[in-house]
């Protein structure tokens, strides 16, 4: 069975939150990961690096979350409006 995408993929990858949280949550475990191996860098945040895992959880929390939020502007479900 071949999956089906949706017909605007290119404005979804644009425009979705569930999308935008994924980003940060990588970007995020990124510089976590930064900051665990090279202490240097852990030096230079400006805050407790723990709190970069928090962060990440809530981001990773959020992207299921707001994968189940209708956004009716980037799928143009017009029976979504009313």
């Amino acid at each position: 069975m071949k999956p089906k995408l949706v017909p605007n993929a290119g404005r979804v990858l644009k425009r979705s939150l569930s999308l935008r949280m994924i980003e940060a949550f990588v970007a995020i475990t990124l510089l976590d990961l930064a900051a665990s191996l090279a202490p240097a860098v852990a030096s230079y945040l400006p805050f407790n690096p723990v709190w970069l895992l928090a962060l990440a959880s809530v981001c990773g929390s959020l992207a299921w979350a707001f994968r189940f939020v209708l956004q009716s502007k980037i799928s143009g479900d017009r029976d979504a409006d009313q």
